[in-house]
């Protein structure tokens, strides 16, 4: 077999001889006619053929190479592929939505302008910071144009107010004269008992539950008609009177029921008298009144509901304008009066276990006890 040179190879077609049995070889010079060549319309994945048999051989257009679809920029224009200008396809890709912030620039190209964060309006607190983000600071809130409580945190840098700089500044205690409010030891407003009573009130006074009481009794020398008006500790003398004897005009005026004489008979009647009871602390509790049924020189026993006489040490009587005072001695604590009355006391839990025997009797006077 002769060999055939590769250049004069790929210049002589190859083709089916006039039985369609063999291959061979055109004379050189001689081409394929187009009209030969198997064309098919669609290949075997379903693509169409964009191959063609034309007058003048096989073609291939650039119109069969653009898709029809809508978003397709690719083009053909005088037989070959376009893309449009990139104006026209920048612009298409732009929303018209009012508020959209995209568009084409002076080149053409797609270009979002600076969006304003901070507005430019005059009384505006926020600024343009160092990056160019809004910016507001705790320094920009807080007005410096008087005397401002609120200041900044130097921890976290947030405005703060606390209560010593309202304690320090705001004048809620009044500076006027007489003012018994003042400061406590926390800064605070504080009033105590100590202000509003005086220490050496005959009247007034703190008692146990730390609130305001006050006591009064009353010292009578019938005798003398003279009737001492006594503070609450039994004791100090606030103001005294004198009682109408039988001959005023007042006869017959009495401060106690039946009150008793010296020189009284032995006729029952209520006898009245009062006890006070001291703490270790030396603090006198409110009088305990009590009242007795008795008769001269005869001892009644009573008892009375009371806890004045938990703990205390000392106690006092009252009686007939006398006063007496003892101290407990193993539970009792015994009392002897100028006039010869006589009392025992002797407290528990919850009452006071009281003997009492006067030697003060009850005399009538202008048919009636006096």
């Amino acid at each position: 077999m002769k060999e055939i040179p590769m250049a004069d190879a790929m210049k002589r077609p190859i083709v089916f001889d006039q039985e369609n049995k063999q291959f061979s070889e055109l004379p050189a010079g001689q081409f394929v006619s187009a009209d030969a060549l198997p064309v098919g319309g669609v290949s075997g994945s379903g693509a169409p053929n964009i191959l063609q048999v034309t007058d003048d051989g096989l073609a291939v257009y650039a119109r069969d190479l653009v898709s029809a679809a809508d978003d397709n920029a690719l083009t053909e224009r005088d037989g070959k592929l376009y893309v449009q200008d990139k104006k026209t396809m920048a612009a298409s890709l732009v929303s018209k939505d009012a508020d959209n912030q995209l568009r084409t620039g002076s080149d053409d190209a797609l270009f979002v302008p600076p969006v304003t964060v901070v507005s430019g309006e005059g009384d505006n607190l926020v600024i343009k910071g160092g990056d160019g983000g809004a910016l507001l600071t705790a320094n920009d809130v807080l007005s410096n144009g008087r005397p401002n409580l609120l200041t900044i945190d130097p921890v976290d840098h947030k405005i703060i107010l606390t209560k010593e700089d309202i304690q320090d500044n705001l004048p809620v205690i009044s500076a006027d004269e007489g003012n018994l409010v003042h400061p406590g030891s926390d800064k605070g407003v504080y009033l105590s008992m100590k202000d509003i009573l005086a220490g050496d009130d005959a009247i007034l006074y703190e008692n146990k539950d730390g609130r305001i009481s006050s006591g009064l009794s009353l010292a009578y020398a019938p005798d003398t008609g003279k009737l001492d008006i006594l503070g609450h500790d039994g004791q100090t003398v606030i103001s005294t009177v004198r009682v109408p004897g039988a001959s005023s005009s007042l006869k017959g005026v009495y401060l106690v029921d039946g009150t008793p004489s010296v020189a009284g008979e032995a006729i029952e009647g209520d006898y009245h008298f009062s006890l006070v009871f001291m703490q270790p602390d030396g603090t006198w509790s409110d009088p305990v009144p009590v009242t007795v049924k008795a008769r001269k020189d005869e001892a009644v026993s009573t008892r009375v509901a009371s806890v004045a006489a938990i703990g205390a040490v000392r106690v006092r009587g009252i009686f007939n304008g006398q006063i007496v005072e003892q101290a407990f001695l193993d539970g009792m604590a015994p009392l002897q009066f100028a006039d010869g009355s006589r009392l025992i006391v002797s407290p528990d839990a919850t009452n006071l276990e009281v003997i009492f025997s006067p030697c003060a009797g009850r005399r009538h006077r202008a048919g009636r006890l006096c």
